[in-house]
């Protein structure tokens, strides 16, 4: 399968990262509505997360803490908008519930054969917000996590996904 492909323009407010999985889209979309299953592939590279609670539907919250290797604790919080069920997941994602500079993420699934492409359009308030945030792992951060999505995966699948 090929690794993640990233669409990040110079201009504009939004950061777009694409891969495709060997795997069913109900498998897909699992592991992203499964608060435990998102705990074991959501984090970056060498990072823990301890969900703190998890309502994941429209209006609901997940709630969890990003552990660094070093130590630094992110507290981090995706408030749900839209969930069509193996279709499209839509949340804001912050810090804070008053977090002015939120990003607004939507992920769609759509089937390929047996695959599932996955799209992760992330929605910044500004380009001066989404330029700020790109050397500090906008792009990077979200390319590990569906790297790790894919270990996940093939967990599930024994296979390659």
């Amino acid at each position: 399968m090929p690794d993640v492909t990233t669409l990040a323009p110079e201009n504009g407010n939004d950061i777009i990262l694409a891969r495709l999985y060997d795997a069913p889209r109900q498998m897909v979309w699992d592991a992203l509505v499964d608060p435990e299953a998102l705990a074991l592939w959501w984090a970056p590279d060498g990072c823990t997360i301890e969900t703190r609670s998890a309502d994941i539907r429209p209006g609901g919250i997940w709630d969890f803490l990003l552990k660094t290797p070093e130590g630094t604790v992110f507290e981090n919080r995706h408030k749900y908008e839209t969930l069509q069920a193996t279709d499209c997941i839509v949340y804001r994602q912050g810090d804070r519930p008053e977090d002015d500079n939120a990003v607004r993420v939507t992920i769609t699934l759509a089937a390929h054969g047996d695959a599932t492409l996955l799209t992760l359009r992330i929605e910044f308030s500004s380009n001066q917000w989404r330029q700020d945030l790109i050397p500090r792992g906008a792009i990077r951060y979200p390319a590990q996590s569906l790297s790790h999505l894919e270990t996940y995966l093939k967990s599930k699948t024994g296979s390659g996904a």
